[in-house]
């Protein structure tokens, strides 16, 4: 029975058991050794469709795109940070920017204050109906904006490194 789940790291594991305890009444399991157990059935997995992720640290995305019929995503990252190092703050970055790229039936990603993202890669996220990109004080490049057909509400702004977006021309019109 084992074979037939899927295993996902501690910390997505963790954020996934609470969703599905408090929305769906289904009760983290336990491993032979009486630890959370994170390996979760497909079923379970296609359930969740939201995830507010706050204060998310570097890896913390890992085996998101496990997650079938995610369809929103929000980060974001609380506090006054202003007088601390990009280093110092909970934040994302690009290698989970990978993990958010193969998330492909996403309708709706917000990216808030993550102090250590370099670049978003939007090509393959071609469901996004709902885009905001707010306060990322490192992000310098976003791509595949001219992909996002859908795409209806796009809030940019706070991101100071911000020099490349591209084809935005081609989505305003």
């Amino acid at each position: 029975m084992e074979d037939n789940k899927i295993e996902l790291p501690f910390s997505l594991g963790l954020v996934v058991w609470k969703i599905l305890q408090k929305e769906h009444n289904i009760k983290p399991r336990e491993n032979a050794m009486g630890f959370r157990d994170f390996h979760f059935t497909e079923e379970e997995l296609k359930l969740i469709t939201s995830l507010d992720l706050k204060n998310p640290s570097k890896g913390t995305l890992k085996g998101i795109s496990l997650l079938p019929n995610l369809q929103v995503l929000k980060i974001q990252s609380t506090g006054i940070t202003a007088h601390k190092q990009p280093k110092d703050i909970q934040s994302i970055d690009d290698s989970d920017m990978i993990e958010i790229s193969k998330c492909k039936s996403l309708h709706s990603l917000s990216i808030i204050n993550q102090a250590n993202l370099e670049y978003l890669d939007l090509t393959d996220l071609t469901n996004l109906n709902s885009l905001e990109i707010i306060n990322n004080k490192q992000l310098d490049s976003v791509y595949g904006l001219n992909n996002l057909e859908n795409l209806w509400v796009l809030s940019c702004y706070g991101n100071n490194r911000l020099h490349h977006i591209d084809d935005l021309d081609e989505i305003l019109i």
